[in-house]
Parts: C-alpha cells; sequence; structure tokens
C-alpha cells in the first residue's frame, strides 16, 4: 500500500499518488458502480453502497500526478513503475 495508483487516462498509462491509499482501496473494493475520473483536477470519484441510496455515496479522491519515466532499453518491454 505505498499508494501508487496506475490509470489509463485517454489511452496512455499515468501514474499517480494517492494521499490515503488504503481509503481507496477499500472505495474500489466496493464501488456501486464504475469510478469517474476528472483529469483537470486530478479527481476520482468511486460511488460506495450506502442504505437507501440506490446508486451510493460519492467519495472522491485527489490524486497527485507523478512525472512520467521513460524507459530508454528498447530490448525490454517492462513497464517501469
Amino acid at each position: 500500500m505505498l499508494g501508487t495508483v496506475c490509470l489509463n487516462v485517454d489511452g496512455a498509462w499515468e501514474r499517480f499518488i494517492a494521499p490515503h491509499p488504503k481509503d481507496l482501496a477499500h472505495a474500489l473494493g466496493n464501488t456501486a458502480g464504475r469510478p469517474a475520473w476528472e483529469a483537470d483536477s486530478c479527481a476520482l470519484t468511486v460511488r460506495v453502497p450506502r442504505a437507501g441510496r440506490s446508486d451510493g455515496e460519492a467519495q472522491v479522491f485527489f490524486l497527485e500526478r507523478l512525472p512520467v519515466r521513460e524507459h530508454r532499453d528498447a530490448d525490454s518491454a517492462m513497464m517501469v513503475g
């Protein structure tokens, strides 16, 4: 639970740090629907089940974008992250 999150954003993998990784992991493990990504604010909204709410309750996680590290070895297909 280091807090590193990889998301496929518009067809490209991006890395982020989640300030509260345990809370995010719990929410994603109990989601009541598909998470929504807001690129401008780096906000991931996860809806979790709640009694009396068929659509769940929104929990918003603000992620911190990490710089992209390029792997320069053409012989390796390993994703560095």
